[in-house]
């Protein structure tokens, strides 16, 4: 995929466009000083089109321009030539290459460029519209204003600007967590989130920087299974059902259902198709789905759960099985609930004692339905260093949030036998550790409160500026 003033492999199937946006070359006098241009690298963390792996990509479309304008429902926007599309991939340094383009600036006023990546992919090995797609059909939709959710595309996007007489360097990645993400008109995935597609270069780098992102996918650090990337950082939304019931995060044989409160997406056993159907029911993620009247209750078998009537319809869960069940953390473990069919993570010996050892604190014990540590007292030990570094709430890593208030609640005395004042200047505490997620006030205050001079108080997840999810974490400190 070779632009203009660019060389590379040749192509399985390479076509240009004759009107090549932003990319005009204009001849000029000889200088040493370096041209102004901007190669675009695009590289992919899923297959090659040739490769016997799954996903891959199919191909690869570039579109580059001013202002690139996608459509949205009911306002489409016409569809730009492509600057080149390509089949042509291999593996070069541990990632799968799929070529370079070099942008050239036209001499306008306005030194900004889109650029536009995408891709079409087979996600195994059926090849039909729902499991593989090409760039093309997958630009389409974008231009048209429909959405690419869930299906076998990849849209990369990204914004800058040239620098005179400076040589850029774009890397894109085709991110497999990208397949089937829509992030609309205005923003990017990257990562598995969506952020903004701008991008800073500055003279003398190497590359230009990546968008502003987050570590981790937040759909899966946050409970719910729904979460955006907000200033480098997770911020958890409220359950979807329709995401949650396609999660890849249950086990096989299992499906995504939320919670009634809608903070959290638990695996369930999911519907058996067959049985349903005989029973003139149909499948909806992990309920049958069979017609009824009023407000009666379904006609279940022994093993399953019913659900009330609602507006003709009532459903039947299936039998929990912890081997269906996600992930749970901070010393729980998951237990299957026969009333609601459904998992729940809950604080177990065993668990809990793995939990404090991991932590280097010891008295591992369950109270009030949570995991409690204590520090380890003496000479060079580092006790808690920071009870508000929980890595995990409610069973799922929200992004490792550390030091919250911007103190070190819970240093105990380091080398030396010194206080350790932490980074918020408060003295060191042997107050214990509580793992509690979602936080109940009272709960938090009579764990803590168990031990002498300590009080409990719930804390938010996230600090600002992001906007916080009450009640996330309890966090025992000596009272005054």
């Amino acid at each position: 995929m070779d632009g203009v003033g660019a060389s590379g492999r040749a192509a399985t199937r390479t076509r240009w466009s004759a009107a090549i946006v932003l990319m005009a070359a204009v001849a000029g006098f000889a200088s040493c000083r370096e041209p102004t241009q901007i190669t675009v690298r695009v590289t992919t963390d899923a297959g090659c089109p040739t490769d016997g792996l799954r996903p891959r990509i199919n191909d690869v479309s570039i579109v580059t321009g001013r202002k690139l304008q996608t459509g949205t429902p009911g306002n489409p926007q016409p569809m730009p030539v492509a600057n080149a599309v390509t089949e042509q991939c291999a593996a070069e340094g541990g990632v799968n290459t799929v070529g370079t383009l070099v942008l050239l600036p036209d001499g306008g006023d306005d030194p900004t460029v889109d650029v536009m990546i995408v891709a079409g992919v087979q996600r195994d090995e059926t090849d039909d519209g729902a499991h593989s797609m090409g760039a093309d059909a997958c630009a389409a939709l974008a231009f048209s204003g429909e959405s690419i959710e869930g299906l076998p595309c990849i849209i990369a996007r990204r914004r800058l600007t040239f620098i005179d007489h400076e040589s850029l360097v774009l890397p894109i990645d085709l991110d497999k967590s990208c397949i089937g993400e829509d992030c609309g008109s205005d923003l990017t995935c990257f990562k598995g989130n969506c952020v903004s597609p701008d991008v800073a270069c500055a003279e003398g780098d190497d590359d230009c920087n990546p968008p502003a992102g987050c570590a981790e996918e937040c759909e899966n650090v946050c409970p719910s299974g729904n979460g955006t990337c907000i200033d480098g950082a997770c911020s958890c939304l409220p359950c979807d059902p329709v995401e949650c019931a396609g999660t890849d995060e249950c086990a096989g044989g299992s499906s995504g259902v939320c919670s009634a409160d809608g903070t959290e997406c638990s695996c369930v056993a999911a519907c058996d198709p067959v049985a349903c159907s005989e029973a003139g029911g149909t499948c909806d993620g992990a309920q049958c789905i069979l017609p009824c009247t009023g407000t009666e209750m379904c006609e279940c078998d022994a093993d399953q759960c019913p659900t009330a009537c609602e507006e003709g319809s009532c459903g039947c869960l299936g039998p929990c099985t912890v081997s269906s069940c996600g992930n749970c953390e901070n010393g729980t473990a998951p237990i299957c609930d026969d009333l609601t069919c459904g998992c729940s993570c809950q604080c177990t010996a065993e668990a809990c004692a793995a939990h404090c050892a991991s932590l280097g604190q010891g008295n591992p014990h369950c109270e009030a339905g949570t995991c409690v540590c204590e520090p380890t007292t003496g000479e060079g030990g580092g006790g808690m260093t920071n009870i508000g570094g929980a890595s995990n709430v409610g069973g799922a890593n929200v992004g490792g949030i550390t030091n919250i208030g911007g103190a070190n609640l819970g240093g105990a005395p380091g080398v030396g036998g010194g206080p350790n004042p932490g980074v918020g200047g408060g003295p060191s505490s042997l107050c214990p550790s509580i793992v509690m997620a979602p936080c109940d006030p009272a709960m938090c205050s009579a764990a803590c409160g168990a031990t002498p001079n300590c009080t409990g108080t719930c804390v938010a997840a996230f600090a600002p500026p992001q906007a916080p999810i009450p009640g996330t974490e309890c966090v025992c400190v000596e009272t005054p």
